[in-house]
């Protein structure tokens, strides 16, 4: 990828460092829908959604960006687009030039990348694989009621509700 020289590619890991440790923000530049489907939500406030597609050319895109950002940030500005590639770039260039911020760092892979190494709430990904579940799930969530959510995780003691019908409240088979 070919950046001007306010711009740097950061791997997934820079990235990380950047937006936990560093303070730094996220532009991200994929459509509404991509980002509405899953985004990153911690640090809370940090990652603002600019799609690329949605502006005719790059400055409007940039002048959009740093007015969405809305103060100046000296720890930098992380972008991302779905893949990386050349809308990236444009994104990036956008953001430096027409944003007028110094410090944009475009994450070399985009979204997809980002999704290989970390979840949205910037924890590492599970390996990829058959997902087997703990039990300790559910009490993550905050169902904490007896060996409820072991019950429903490990399917211990759950009837079949196609089978059960509910009168008044109370429970009565069918």
């Amino acid at each position: 990828m070919r950046c001007q020289a306010a711009v740097r590619e950061v791997s997934v890991q820079e990235a990380f460092d950047a937006l936990v440790y560093g303070e730094a923000v996220i532009i991200d530049a994929r459509t509404v829908r991509e980002y509405d489907n899953e985004h990153i939500t911690k640090p809370p406030k940090r990652c603002f959604s600019v799609p690329f597609d949605k502006y005719a050319t790059p400055e409007a895109f940039g002048a959009a960006a740093a007015k969405v950002i809305g103060r100046p940030v000296s720890k930098g500005v992380l972008l991302f687009t779905a893949q990386g590639g050349d809308a990236l770039t444009a994104a990036a260039d956008a953001v430096a030039v027409h944003g007028g911020y110094t410090n944009v760092m475009a994450i070399a892979g985009g979204w997809s990348e980002w999704r290989k190494h970390y979840t949205a709430t910037c924890r590492e990904a599970p390996p990829a694989g058959r997902w087997v579940p703990t039990g300790q799930e559910a009490l993550k969530s905050g169902l904490m009621s007896g060996d409820a959510a072991m019950s429903y995780e490990e399917r211990i003691n759950v009837q079949d509700l196609t089978k059960v019908g509910f009168d008044k409240g109370k429970q009565q088979q069918q």
